[in-house]
């Protein structure tokens, strides 16, 4: 591509990039520097948006379309390219130039530059939308659907064909908006300019409703929620979006969110056999328990079932000494202590071979204890055995922790098996 129409496409931003900043003596003070470089900023900042594209210190000034106007007169743009494949409105998108765009869209013939690809098979759509810029993407879609309009006989089809084209990665531009945190105004407008279209998974299984839950981006999942009529959900390795949004152990808006519009996601289980509740037990997420088991008690008895070692969330969360979670599923289901995972282990068994002193602690002063103290694994192992083998090893403050943990009846068991 001519580095001049290059430049010319990308408004001005290079020239500002490459302005000198102040050069301040060492003997300045750092009150003088501060303002000096406050000063600079706020030089920059005003001149970059006088040249800023769309600005009224541009909008009559043809100067910076020279270039752009040359070419066009010249019916040369399509032949301009970059090294990555971009054309001129690929790389206009990317900078936010508005005027550029305009301009390209109004004067140039070329409408296919609207589906050209790039190397990584994105479109100028992809770009202005993984960037952020909701002018840019609403004036693409919108000269298309006027392309559309004119085209009606000969069946159009632009606009939509923009909206669910994929790159390279089988990503939408749906997927490429909910990566980006500050993009919550176009995914809106993106959801509800094509509400029927599902959003399939991309190739590594993401469809945009689970990278949205997985990233915790509240406000995109309800924009999806609200506006798509039937959005797939899924992720990799058959997890769902409610799998992704209850691994974060300190957000929840996005699994209220889910469970709102979906309860039965709770059953889901994904190729492991795990639900969203034995992710939130494992991630130590307290408040994710407490939701799903309101919505449904029942999902606390469900064991994994697909990687030969079954278990429960109480089991998983025992294991990985999240005493929190602990409470909050023997709140809602007090009887799931007496559930054994496929190696005829009780959570007693469980919380001893890991050594969680603090489960420990938890688990010894609740009255079933005894229930399970003799109770043997498919081995003919107790949790007694275990125990006594931490004395052996030298582990001897586990016992004295025990001890005192415990209450008379207990300290007899274990000490008298020693």
């Amino acid at each position: 591509m001519d580095p001049n129409l290059y430049r010319e496409a990308m408004g001005g931003k290079e020239k500002m990039e490459g302005e000198k900043k102040p050069e301040l003596a060492p003997h300045i003070s750092w009150s003088s520097r501060l303002c000096a470089w406050i000063n600079w900023f706020s030089e920059s900042d005003t001149k970059l948006s006088k040249e800023k594209i769309g600005g009224k210190e541009n909008e009559d000034n043809d100067e910076d379309v020279h270039y752009l106007m040359q070419y066009i007169n010249d019916q040369q743009l399509e032949l301009q390219f970059t090294s990555n494949k971009n054309t001129v409105l690929h790389v206009a998108a990317q900078f936010g130039n508005k005027k550029y765009v305009k301009i390209i869209l109004e004067k140039s013939p070329l409408s296919s530059l609207l589906c050209c690809l790039n190397i990584d098979g994105e479109t100028p759509l992809h770009i202005a939308v993984r960037e952020g810029h909701l002018d840019i993407v609403k004036a693409l879609v919108g000269h298309a659907k006027r392309l559309d309009h004119e085209e009606v006989e000969s069946g159009g089809g632009a606009a939509m064909e923009m909206l669910r084209a994929t790159n390279k990665d089988n990503d939408t531009v749906l997927h490429m908006a909910v990566r980006n945190p500050d993009n919550v105004d176009v995914v809106e407008w993106l959801a509800k300019e094509d509400p029927e279209f599902t959003h399939p998974p991309n190739n590594a299984k993401e469809t945009p409703l689970y990278l949205a839950a997985e990233r915790q981006h509240n406000d995109m999942v309800s924009m999806i929620l609200k506006n798509c009529t039937s959005p797939t959900y899924g992720g990799p390795k058959g997890q769902t979006a409610l799998h992704a949004a209850t691994t974060d152990r300190l957000e929840i808006e996005s699994t209220k969110l889910l469970l709102e519009w979906k309860p039965d996601l709770i059953k889901e289980t994904d190729e492991y056999g795990w639900t969203p509740l034995h992710y939130a037990a494992r991630f130590g997420n307290q408040y994710g328990v407490k939701l799903m088991l309101e919505k449904d008690k029942s999902v606390a008895y469900i064991t994994t079932d697909k990687e030969g070692y079954e278990k429960t969330a109480l089991h998983i969360a025992a294991a990985h000494g999240h005493v929190s979670v602990i409470e909050e599923i023997l709140s809602q289901c007090p009887n799931c202590w007496e559930m054994v995972n496929s190696k005829g282990q009780n959570v007693l068994h469980i919380v001893v071979d890991t050594e969680h002193k603090k489960v420990m602690e938890y688990i010894f002063k609740k009255s079933w204890i005894f229930h399970l103290i003799n109770q043997k694994d498919i081995e003919g192992n107790t949790s007694l055995h275990l125990l006594a083998t931490f004395f052996e090893v030298g582990k001897r403050d586990i016992w004295r922790e025990l001890w005192f943990s415990g209450d008379r009846k207990l300290h007899s068991q274990l000490f008298s098996e020693k």
